[in-house]
């Protein structure tokens, strides 16, 4: 009967211990992955301002490609960039002087 006690109570003792190491582990485990949750949260927030950052240029660089859609726009950059100009006019080419007069 004593020898029966015993080895209840040394079963009693190992499950005990199986189980508080049971909650340590994952106690450990949990307080790992909300760190890591956290980290991939912040993360996340950062990439998503960068994707609003791009968003923003990318809407403001087609609102410029509309703009110079136009045949007036293309029509200007023509003549200040590449110096064309209509069939009847005459484009005169002022030089500045030397000297800075």
């Amino acid at each position: 009967m004593k020898r029966n006690l015993f080895v209840k109570m040394r079963r009693n003792r190992f499950l005990l211990l199986l189980a508080v190491s049971v909650m340590t582990i994952s106690s450990f485990v949990l307080i790992n992955q909300e760190m890591k949750l956290q980290e991939l949260s912040y993360e996340s927030n950062q990439l998503q301002k960068v994707v609003n950052e791009k968003t923003e240029v990318v809407d403001q660089l087609n609102k410029e490609v509309e703009a110079l859609d136009t045949d007036a726009s293309k029509e200007a950059l023509a003549r200040q960039k590449l110096n064309m100009i209509k069939r009847d006019e005459i484009l005169y080419i002022v030089e500045p002087s030397e000297g800075g007069d």
